[in-house]
């Protein structure tokens, strides 16, 4: 109602379908030296099916599946991002750790607390940072320079 959607060069799409083709939007990078997959970096707070599957299923060669860093439990893990992604924190392998839903809860308060979760500073090249609510406040840069205050 009201809503107008355009994907530049293709022209006016249904609000409904805007959403539909935003909710799969990504970018993904892998760097690796022929072993080792530690280098990737996903940009976007949501991990995979298949990611997340591998990584529940915990490290080889046992699979033993994962537990709490904090506590050890094995029931009901969530992954955590150690940096907070809406404080430019990145969706990669080295800032994801295994937390179960109470643990996570409170380290996301501590995380608050200590003014963590605040979304970093403009840029250097000038681009201000917006919210995408979406994500729940993941942090993007926009290539238009700062307004003044």
């Amino acid at each position: 109602r009201g809503e107008i959607c355009k994907i530049p060069g293709i022209g006016p799409v249904s609000p409904r379908i805007a959403r539909e083709i935003s909710e799969d939007a990504f970018l993904s990078g892998v760097f690796h030296d022929g072993k080792d997959l530690r280098q990737f970096r996903r940009w976007s707070r949501s991990i995979p099916v298949e990611v997340a599957i591998a990584l529940e299923l915990g490290k080889p060669p046992s699979f033993d599946g994962v537990a709490c860093v904090d506590c050890g439990n094995r029931f009901r893990t969530e992954f955590d991002h150690v940096q907070p992604c809406v404080a430019g924190g990145p969706s990669s392998n080295g800032n994801i750790r295994p937390r179960c839903w109470g643990c996570h809860r409170a380290k996301t308060e501590r995380d608050r607390s200590a003014g963590k979760l605040v979304p970093p500073e403009p840029d250097r090249a000038g681009g201000v940072r917006r919210f995408d609510r979406r994500w729940r406040g993941n942090a993007a840069t926009l290539s238009e320079p700062a307004r003044p205050t």
